[in-house]
C-alpha cells in the first residue's frame, strides 16, 4: 500500500513538475531564438574566416539532420506512435526546429554573402533575410506543417547550392538544379513517409507540394537570371592601384596613402600622372581543384547618356585552394576622367564583386606607398 501511494504521489508531482518547465519555456521562449540566431550568425562568420570550408558545411549538414529527425519525431509523436514519456523532448521540438533551420540558412546566408555583390544579388539576399527574420517572427507557426515542409526544402535547396559545387568541384548550373531537385525529394519523401502515419500530414500534402515546388522553380530562376551568387567562389579582397608587380613573396602594390575617412569611402578617387595605368586586383576563394576564369568587366559612367557603357572585358584564371584566396589583376590605360565601376564576374556572367571609383589626371603623379600581398 505504501508503495501504490508513493506513485500515486508521484505522478501529479511529475505532472506539476512537467508544468512548471512548460510554463518557464513558453514565458521566455521569445528570447531563445533571437539569441541563437545572432549567435549562430556571429559564429559562422568567424568560422567561414578562419576554417576550411568543408568543415562548415558539414557543420550545416549536421543541422540538417536535425531539422529532419525533429520533424519526423513531432509528426509521429503527434500521431501517438512515439512514447508519451518524451513529452520533454515534444516541448523543446519546436526550439530544435527552429534552431535547426534557422542555423542552416543563417550558416549558408555567410556564403552567399561574401560570393556575391549586394549590388546585383540584392533580392536574394533581402528573401533570404526575410526566412531568417519570418522563422523567429512567425515561430507558433512552425507547428504547421505545411511551414515546416517550405522553410525544409528552402533551407535544404541552399545548403546543396552551396555543397554540390564545392565537392564536385564545379560552377554548372545543373548542379544548383540537381540541389532544387535533390531537396524536393527529400520533401517529397518526408511527406509520403509521415502521411502513412499522419492524418494531419495527409489532409496537407497538396500545399506542401504546391509551395515546395514553387520555391524550387522560383531558386532555379533566380539562379539562370544570375540574381544567386556563384558559390563557393567568393571575393576576399578587391581595389584598385596604380601598380602591380609579382614578387617571390607574392604581389607588390601601389597606392595613395588614405587617411581614416578616404578609407571608409564607397567610391575613392585615384590620382594618374601622365601615361599611367589603372590596375584592379582581387583575391578569390576557389575550392581546391576548382579552377576557372575570372572576367572582369571594366565601365565607365558616361555624363550624355546618363548610363554606364563597358568599355573592356578583362580576364585571368585563377586556381582554388588558397584559403586567402588566389589574388590575380587586371590592368588598363587611357582611362577617361570620371566614374568607374568594375563588376567581378564569373564566364556565365554570376557577379562576385563590384565596386566603383573615380579617375582623376594630374600633371604629376602622387606619392605612392607599397603594400606586400
Amino acid at each position: 500500500m505504501v508503495f501504490a501511494y508513493n506513485n500515486c504521489m508521484a505522478l501529479p508531482s511529475l505532472k506539476s513538475h512537467y508544468q512548471k518547465i512548460k510554463a518557464f519555456y513558453q514565458r521566455y521562449e521569445r528570447f531563445f531564438m533571437p539569441i541563437v540566431i545572432i549567435w549562430g550568425f556571429v559564429y559562422h562568420y568567424i568560422t567561414f574566416k578562419i576554417i576550411p570550408i568543408e568543415e562548415v558545411l558539414y557543420l550545416v549538414f549536421s543541422y540538417l539532420a536535425l531539422a529532419t529527425i525533429t520533424i519526423l519525431f513531432v509528426h509521429l509523436y503527434d500521431s501517438g506512435k512515439i512514447t508519451q514519456k518524451l513529452k520533454y523532448v515534444r516541448l523543446f521540438a519546436p526550439l530544435l526546429l527552429q534552431f535547426s533551420l534557422g542555423s542552416i540558412i543563417g550558416g549558408v546566408f555567410i556564403f552567399y554573402w561574401f560570393s556575391g555583390s549586394i549590388f546585383v544579388s540584392w533580392p536574394f539576399i533581402a528573401i533570404m533575410l526575410i526566412f531568417i527574420i519570418a522563422i523567429e517572427a512567425f515561430r507558433v507557426h512552425l507547428e504547421k506543417p505545411a511551414i515546416q515542409f517550405i522553410l525544409y526544402n528552402f533551407a535544404t535547396i541552399l545548403l546543396l547550392g552551396v555543397a554540390l559545387p564545392y565537392f564536385f568541384n564545379s560552377l554548372s548550373p545543373w548542379l544548383f538544379v540537381a540541389a532544387a531537385i535533390i531537396s524536393f525529394a527529400l520533401v517529397l519523401g518526408l511527406m509520403l513517409l509521415l502521411s502513412l502515419f499522419s492524418e494531419k500530414i495527409k489532409r496537407r500534402r497538396f500545399p506542401i507540394l504546391f509551395f515546395s515546388s514553387l520555391i524550387s522553380l522560383v531558386m532555379i530562376f533566380f539562379y539562370f537570371f544570375n540574381l544567386i551568387p556563384p558559390v563557393p567562389l567568393s571575393i576576399r579582397e578587391a581595389g584598385v592601384y596604380h601598380n602591380i608587380s609579382r614578387t617571390n613573396s607574392g604581389y607588390l602594390l601601389q597606392a595613395e596613402p588614405l587617411n581614416f575617412w578616404q578609407k571608409l569611402s564607397f567610391s575613392p578617387t585615384i590620382h594618374l600622372g601622365p601615361g599611367e595605368q589603372a590596375f584592379v586586383y582581387t583575391a578569390i576563394y576557389s575550392p581546391a581543384d576548382l579552377n576557372t576564369n575570372i572576367i572582369d568587366d571594366w565601365q565607365h559612367y558616361d555624363q550624355n547618356s546618363s548610363s554606364w557603357v563597358s568599355i573592356s572585358k578583362l580576364s585571368f584564371f585563377i586556381v582554388g585552394g588558397r584559403q586567402n584566396g588566389y589574388r590575380g589583376y587586371t590592368l588598363k590605360s587611357n582611362l577617361a576622367d570620371g566614374a568607374w565601376q568594375v563588376f567581378v564576374e564569373t564566364p556565365r556572367g554570376q557577379v562576385l564583386g563590384h565596386f566603383q571609383f573615380n579617375i582623376e589626371h594630374v600633371a604629376v603623379a602622387p606619392a605612392l606607398e607599397q603594400i606586400q600581398k
